[in-house]
């Protein structure tokens, strides 16, 4: 069975940040890190689950008690495999001065974007990074580990090991990045080769994916254009990535 992300908040990854035990607590397939930070330990739907109830010490008053668990999904991954020609979204998980490598979560199909259900893995190499200026471009100018990176397929082996390019358009490249100067934040697109912090307003380069609006921190459109594909997958991936590592 194939799922079309419909709701893509909600899907999380192991070790993706759910909510805090100020505010939450801790449901099934979560744990806690630091003792404040609820953590998903599984790829799945994040759910919370609220209850309204009376407080023993004043029955007039309501107490709403919120728990956050994660629902597997493991029944719900595509069968798929990307094949080239074909758009996918991707985790980077390291860089070095020729190439990025990451981890393909998602395939992009008619029906929208859905999670692939094996382990894939990919490079992007410093000549496929921009179909300009191409001898210029740097990879760690470009990507960053845990960005989300939407990319074309342009080869691919036996050993689910591809070849990806972000130098086809403009809508291809960086959809979210972290802040490397506020940990958890995502940072907002500002230009096509700079994301922002919201909280320090640090700037860091990136190959920015193109919206459909003139990108802008006060334009709260242009942020959902990214923020639609970009938290549509923020998340199918570390599971993989642990797969792969073991």
């Amino acid at each position: 069975m194939v799922l079309s992300i419909n709701s893509p908040d909600d899907i999380v990854c192991p070790g993706d940040f759910l909510g805090s035990t100020i505010d939450y607590s801790v449901g099934t397939n979560t744990h806690l890190i630091e003792n404040t930070q609820i953590v998903s330990l599984i790829v799945g739907l994040k759910q919370i689950e609220t209850i309204k109830e009376s407080d023993p010490l004043d029955p007039s008053t309501k107490v709403i008690s919120s728990t956050i668990s994660v629902v597997p999904l493991v029944n719900y991954l595509s069968p798929e495999l990307p094949t080239v020609g074909q758009i996918v979204t991707c985790r980077v998980r390291s860089i070095t001065p020729q190439f990025a490598k990451v981890q393909i979560l998602t395939v992009h199909s008619s029906d929208g974007e859905k999670l692939i259900n094996d382990s894939c893995s990919g490079i992007i190499r410093q000549r496929d990074i921009q179909s300009f200026d191409i001898d210029n471009a740097s990879i760690s100018r470009s990507f960053r580990p845990m960005d989300l990176v939407r990319a074309i397929v342009i080869s691919s082996s036996d050993s689910k090991n591809y070849s990806l390019s972000t130098a086809q358009n403009d809508s291809l490249g960086v959809l979210a990045a972290y802040s490397s100067s506020a940990p958890n934040v995502k940072m907002i697109p500002i230009d096509w080769e700079h994301f922002q912090c919201p909280i320090t307003g640090v700037k860091e380069t990136r190959k920015v994916a193109k919206r459909i609006n003139t990108m802008n921190p006060n334009n709260q459109q242009s942020s959902n254009d990214a923020t639609t594909t970009t938290n549509q997958v923020d998340k199918g991936e570390n599971a993989k990535m642990e797969k792969s590592n073991d």
